[in-house]
């Protein structure tokens, strides 16, 4: 079981609880498993409201011990808030039929979810209120949260896809000094990647490298009052190359030439290919004279010479094709 997420320290206001579950809800969104999952959110109160409830839920239990399953029984003791959390088919009938936290919220944890609630309708988030809905980890304090999958390959069981809550008390259960505010979500890997259409996975966008063609007779060309030797002149020219392809929203890969020693053009692109460069655009200093680049394709291992103010449409065509 592989999973990954999001954490976030240091803040208690709800807008902190707001702002992880729409990360959460919008990187569903990005990968594209929506419209096939549901937000279902809760609040387990804070500590004084808790413990009010505890003792409401293991008098429940133990009124109907007879009928749970032997781990829960066990649980009724040292945690009896587990027991809802319980997926067994003897515990069900039970935990649908026990007191709801929901009846006993302070004021303080009312509003504080109320909050929650209403930030997440003003993000136009649809959520659902499941008062039974827990965490099986016993740190999770006021909002907690779970997103669901209708997809039948993960079954009824293995529908959440990603989970998360509020454990403003854990830094502290860790052997910290003080509390310290905390939520965050988890995501399993593995059920995404069950789940996800092959079509939803959008390939990794190859860079376009901008190599320099050094000048191997190292000139010192004066501009504008300032002396520039000729390399730097030619790597300044590429950099403007770099900069208008990234204005246009082309991923791009300036090659800064090791300056201990010269290194041959095939080591230099060599190198460029090892970083997954779909092209090259070869700058040297006939190019500057002309106004003109040299653009490779660096898995046909063919090359064009281009005029530079066409070099931005000639890559975007270029890598239409190549991506069809």
């Amino acid at each position: 079981f592989e999973q990954f997420g999001v954490e976030m320290f240091g803040h208690e206001n709800p807008t902190s609880d707001i702002e992880v579950i729409e990360m959460a809800w919008t990187f569903l969104n990005k990968v594209g498993i929506n419209p096939s999952f549901e937000l279902e959110i809760n609040s387990l109160a804070d500590m004084e409201s808790r413990t009010s409830y505890r003792e409401v839920v293991r008098d429940y239990l133990r009124k109907n011990e007879s009928r749970l399953s032997a781990d829960s029984v066990k649980r009724i003791s040292t945690n009896p808030l587990r027991v809802l959390d319980s997926k067994s088919p003897e515990d069900v009938p039970i935990i649908q039929n026990c007191p709801l936290i929901t009846e006993f919220y302070n004021t303080k944890s009312a509003e504080r979810f109320n909050a929650v609630c209403q930030g997440l309708q003003k993000l136009s988030i649809p959520y659902k209120v499941n008062p039974r809905l827990v965490r099986g980890l016993d740190y999770y304090e006021d909002t907690i949260f779970e997103f669901k999958c209708t997809d039948s390959r993960l079954g009824v069981s293995q529908g959440t896809v990603l989970a998360g809550g509020r454990y403003d008390s854990l830094v502290q259960l860790m052997g910290g000094k003080e509390k310290v505010p905390g939520i965050g979500w988890a995501a399993g890997v593995n059920r995404l990647a069950t789940i996800l259409r092959d079509d939803s996975i959008v390939p990794r966008e190859r860079p376009i490298a901008v190599v320099i063609i050094q000048d191997r007779d190292e000139v010192i060309l004066s501009t504008n009052n300032c002396r520039l030797s000729n390399n730097m002149m030619l790597y300044c020219y590429g950099l403007k190359i770099s900069n208008l392809l990234r204005t246009h929203n082309i991923k791009t890969s300036f090659y800064h030439t090791p300056n201990v020693h010269h290194l041959s053009l095939k080591t230099i692109l060599a190198n460029v290919v090892k970083t997954n460069a779909s092209h090259a655009i070869l700058v040297g200093e006939n190019e500057i004279m002309k106004d003109k680049v040299i653009l490779k394709d660096l898995d046909l291992k063919v090359q064009n010479e281009y005029r530079l103010e066409d070099i931005v449409q000639i890559v975007l065509k270029s890598r239409v094709i190549k991506d069809n």
